[in-house]
């Protein structure tokens, strides 16, 4: 075992000398004498601010630095036996002298520090003539002198560090110098200590048994450019670190994923006898390092004129923890100081400007866990089916899952749930997890990708590790925002797979993901997150009431408010103007608490936005001619931006636009309170010197609404029919929606229509009659033994991925080539986007529509949803032989694998069925979710009736009985039990659509609270197995029989 003493800031002057030779030496030297009666002291450390004020009252550091040896140093070291090798000395902010250099050369300095290259550059510099940095100079020399005779030290300008052997251990001590950068009065964040001489002074000491640092300041004073690094470094090298500066006791047991480390600091030394405050009390530590550590902290007591245990900083003065029993997880409680604070923000932010009774609201305040639908393309028995996502958590946590995929349309969830992933996984012990926004991704190759995780690393923790000892988990959210080329995804995930990582995947569609995998779909676990039913939808608004507890005079009151707005919502949510989902329930909420009069029930999503940025300002404003102009500027900002080809601008980009908003709208505002504004009402937000919408909606929003206003402006509608040729982009096909949702121009209208056209143009419209027969006959046993059961167990084929390793340097800007360029997954996906713009235009505007204008919006909506469904299967069947063979060959490769070639054969069979169902009943939800609305009922019977007349085989139409019944499905409020059951009877011995149609019901039962007769009976009709009839119950609200 090792004893320390350690002491810090005796600021010695005058006044400081006397109160020690008048009141402290005495006591001092008597309780001394008492521990080492005990044991010996072997290392006595003093972390700076020896002398006051740069040894002004003795006139110069170098006197007063001298009279701290003679008066606190040789009295100390003779007392306990020991040579001046045992007692080390760091520097602190008095013991330099500030004013030794010019203000020119300290502004210079300060302007070229400002890069981790430049910093170890002057660092590194083997010329010792303090050019620029003459305030340590004195210091300096009297660490040279005092050490002198020691011979295993290693000392320059920047570095000191001793080697010593204590009772046969080899002790490491490095002297860290922090205050190399004080000047003026303005230290805090501002210090820096350069990796070169915490790096130097650690490989000095690097193989010793015990490693120590002294550094006087506390690593939150350094600038930020480095504070990360440094306390990576020193947390992981170092066993002790001892610091003081701050006047106050503390131990902190630092768990990182590179070991453990103590951070000591002791109180205030002997500066000031006559402080009441607890936090600056006069005192010194002792330390015993061994098998335990032992912390006994003890102050002066000046009544009694002694030493005595300091019972403020810790029970009987003293803190141990025994080294071998110290916990193997980072704690919850410790996310914070392992995590970026930035990113922890961003972790807990709600992801929209959600408030409640006045209180920002975090995630955690209002998350409620979605029920998903798993995909399974490989079993007989289908595992679609809903599923917790708290289980799918809990298997992604503990690491029983190796890939993952999470589909969800915008504003599922898909973040949120990434987030709880996140946080879930990063108290595991040996589990790293890099969170990865789609949009970041520029590069695919493996070292690319290995470069993105660690830089992505770099800024999510506060220190850094050696990623080659832990278990990497990958969360790469909105993968379908990647702009780079479809065929360059693809490589990027084969890579990504190839590294053997663990990886979560949010994407938007179905179909367009599994044609990223390919056959290597089977090696993924792949969910889709669904939309609130009445279970979910309750269990958010409960979260919702129980924010305001303290509100209620009785459960009864509470419960009954919680029916209340159960009505408010429901009511909203069955018109099928805006999807099920968390944003929009919680956006009806918060305005029905700030008395909103939107009338939600005729509201499409972009009011409720409108709700959200309106509620945001008027925290701050109430003048509602100042809250237009905000919209104005917000507007003209949105538009500042995409000019410019960014997403962010600093202050100075920031005032140029303000004096161009403030010259073009004739108008008095000033910046500062301006952006002091739009920071605090959370709709811009500051990152590093950078401006940006705190929230991609706010962006779309503004933006739309600048098109809108400026729609007859020519560039304009330039700008308008190029973003109508790039919707397969999601940014975008957002900007288009929003755009949609401000303005009423027919020339908005006509652009959606002759995009629409152009998609697939020589396809026929599916008819799902003859023209499946093909698929239908193959799968004709399989098909009949596929059911809707929950299936706990879960075994994947693992294939490793190819060795692509493609040095691919498409740019993202080669994304904004002509259209013809874009691949076919591309057109597919700019399809799904189409599809959903102009299913909004016609719900925004259902009132302000002709019936003509209606029936051709709806129409080209159908024809366009049912050509891509042509184009699917007809590219599918054309590779029929090729993927039949690739899925055989996966399953040769399963060692546990035991089929026949037969069985193997109709296995491949399976699989291609299962996923020519999946991607045909996602484009028919696709349609159903972006068009239903009861308000339409009569266009969709016009349509229905124009099309299956038109039919060109004069069969009838399957695939538009089955729109129409997943759109019936959207809105109505019962079972359309003859509907459901005169369609089943047509779709006898047709699998694929009766299985569409199968899925489409239970879906709603799922969705919509039901009797349980009514339930039972539908379950008759659409064959579902008892079984899932139970799990339904499970998910939904059933209506018990009176």
């Amino acid at each position: 075992m090792i004893r320390i003493l350690h002491l810090t800031d005796l600021h010695l002057n005058n006044k400081t000398l006397k109160d020690w030779n008048d009141f402290l030496k005495e006591p001092f030297f008597k309780k001394l004498e008492e521990i080492k009666q005990e044991k010996k002291i072997d290392l006595v450390l003093f972390t700076g601010d020896m002398i006051d004020q740069a040894g002004k009252d003795f006139g110069s550091v170098q006197a007063g630095l001298q009279a701290f040896n003679e008066n606190i140093i040789a009295p100390i070291i003779e007392a306990l036996d020991l040579d001046i090798s045992r007692f080390i000395i760091c520097p602190g902010n008095h013991d330099i002298n500030r004013n030794a250099d010019k203000d020119f050369q300290e502004e210079g300095l300060k302007v070229h520090l400002k890069s981790i290259e430049n910093i170890n550059s002057f660092i590194n510099s083997s010329a010792n003539d303090y050019d620029g940095i003459q305030r340590i100079k004195e210091y300096k020399k009297f660490e040279n002198d005092l050490y002198h005779q020691v011979s295993d030290k290693l000392h320059s300008k920047f570095k000191f560090s001793i080697k010593l052997d204590i009772d046969g251990k080899s002790v490491g001590i490095s002297s860290i110098n922090s205050s190399w950068r004080c000047y003026g009065d303005n230290d805090y964040k501002n210090l820096l200590v350069g990796e070169i001489q915490l790096n130097d002074n650690y490989l000095f000491v690097k193989n010793c048994d015990v490693k120590i640092a002294l550094m006087h300041h506390q690593l939150d004073w350094l600038a930020e450019i480095e504070s990360k690094t440094i306390k990576s470094h020193l947390s992981s090298n170092y066993d002790l670190i001892f610091s003081g500066h701050v006047h106050e006791t503390e131990v902190e047991h630092v768990k990182n994923l590179n070991g453990t480390s103590f951070r000591i600091v002791s109180p205030s030394g002997l500066n000031n006898i006559r402080q009441k405050d607890i936090d600056y009390i006069n005192g010194f530590s002792i330390i015993d390092y061994g098998e335990k550590i032992k912390c006994h902290f003890l102050k002066y007591n000046k009544n009694q004129k002694i030493f005595v245990d300091n019972t403020d900083a810790s029970d009987k003065g003293i803190i141990e923890f025994n080294l071998d029993s110290l916990p193997a997880v980072v704690n919850t409680k410790k996310i914070s100081h392992l995590l970026d604070d930035e990113f922890l923000e961003f972790l807990n932010d709600s992801g929209a400007n959600f408030t409640h009774r006045g209180k920002t609201l975090t995630l955690n305040d209002i998350y409620v866990a979605p029920f998903m639908e798993q995909f399974n393309l490989i079993e007989e028995q289908e595992r679609g089916t809903s599923v917790k996502s708290e289980d799918i958590l809990k298997r992604i946590v503990s690491k029983e899952t190796k890939h993952v995929v999470i589909l969800g349309e915008e504003n599922s969830g898909k973040t949120s749930f990434c987030k709880q992933i996140y946080k879930g996984s990063i108290i595991e012990d040996k589990t790293i997890s890099i969170f990865i926004k789609g949009r970041d991704i520029q590069k695919v190759t493996t070292n690319d990708i290995e470069s993105l995780i660690k830089k992505e690393f770099r800024k999510q923790f506060k220190e850094t590790f050696d990623l080659s000892k832990y278990d990497l988990l990958i969360i790469i959210d909105d993968l379908n925002n990647c702009r780079l080329p479809q065929k360059s995804i693809k490589t990027f995930v084969n890579n990504l797979h190839q590294l053997e990582i663990r990886t979560v995947i949010t994407w938007d569609e179905f179909f367009t993901f599994s044609e990223l995998l390919e056959s290597k779909v089977t090696t993924v676990e792949i969910y889709e997150i669904l939309k609130f039913g009445g279970r979910k939808r309750l269990e958010l608004i409960r979260k919702w009431v129980d924010l305001m507890e303290d509100e209620f005079d009785n459960d009864q009151s509470k419960e009954f408010q919680i029916k209340e707005l159960s009505k408010i919502v429901n009511s909203v949510i069955g018109k099928n103007l805006i999807p099920s989902l968390p944003v929009y329930i919680l956006t009806i909420l918060q305005a029905n608490e700030l008395n909103n009069t939107t009338n939600f029930e005729q509201s499409t999503f972009g009011h409720y936005y409108d709700v959200l940025i309106k509620s945001a300002l008027g925290k701050i404003i109430k003048a509602n001619a100042e809250i237009e102009k905000y919209y104005s500027y917000l507007s003209e900002f949105s538009f500042w931006l995409f000019d410019n080809k960014t997403i962010e601008i600093d202050e100075d980009d920031f005032m140029k636009f303000h004096k161009f908003f403030a010259d073009k709208y004739r108008v008095q505002v000033s910046f500062r309170e301006s952006l002091n504004i739009l920071e605090t009402s959370n709709l811009i937000q500051k990152s590093l010197d950078l401006y940006k919408f705190k929230y991609k909606y706010i962006y779309f929003y503004f933006i739309g609404k600048y098109f809108s206003d400026n729609i007859e402006n020519s560039k304009v509608q330039n700008i308008v029919t190029d973003l109508s040729n790039k919707l397969y982009q999601t940014e975008t096909a957002n900007i288009y929606i929003f755009l949609s949702h401000h303005s009423k121009s027919r020339f908005i209208i006509n652009q959606i229509i002759e995009r629409a056209k152009e998609l697939f143009a020589k396809e026929l419209i599916i008819g799902f009659n003859t023209d499946i027969k093909k698929i239908n006959e193959s799968i004709h046993e399989t098909a009949k033994k596929m059911d809707f059961v929950v299936d706990k167990s879960s075994e994947y084929h693992n294939h490793d991925a190819q060795n692509e390793e493609l040095n691919i340097k498409e740019s993202i800007l080669e994304q904004d080539q002509k259209n013809e360029q874009i691949d076919s997954i591309s057109q597919v996906n700019k399809a799904f986007k189409t599809i959903e713009i102009l299913g909004y235009i016609i719900k925004n505007r259902y009132a302000s529509l002709t019936g003509v204008d209606k029936i051709e919006l709806v129409e080209e909506l159908y024809t366009l949803g049912l050509r891509s469904l042509s184009f699917i299967f007809n590219t599918f069947l054309d590779g029929e032989e090729y993927i039949k063979n690739e899925i055989i060959d996966l399953i040769k490769k399963d060692p546990n694998s035991a089929l026949t070639t037969r069985e193997r054969e109709e296995l491949a069979k399976q699989f291609m069925f299962n996923l020519l169902y999946m991607v045909s009943y996602s484009i028919f939800k696709r349609i159903s979710s972006s068009i239903s609305s009861k308000d339409l009922e009569m266009t969709f019977g016009d349509v229905k009736k124009k099309l299956s007349e038109s039919s060109q085989s004069g069969e009838k139409n399957n695939a538009i009985s089955l729109i129409d019944m997943a759109v019936v499905f959207e809105y109505s409020k019962s079972f359309p039990t003859k509907r459901v059951d005169d369609l089943a009877k047509d779709f006898k011995g047709n699998h694929l659509a009766f299985n569409i149609l199968r899925r489409l019901g239970v879906n709603f039962m799922r969705m919509i609270p039901m009797k349980e007769k009514e339930q039972q009976s539908a379950s008759e009709i659409l064959n579902i197995s008892v079984n899932r009839q139970r799990f339904i119950v499970g998910t939904s609200s059933i209506k018990k029989m009176k």
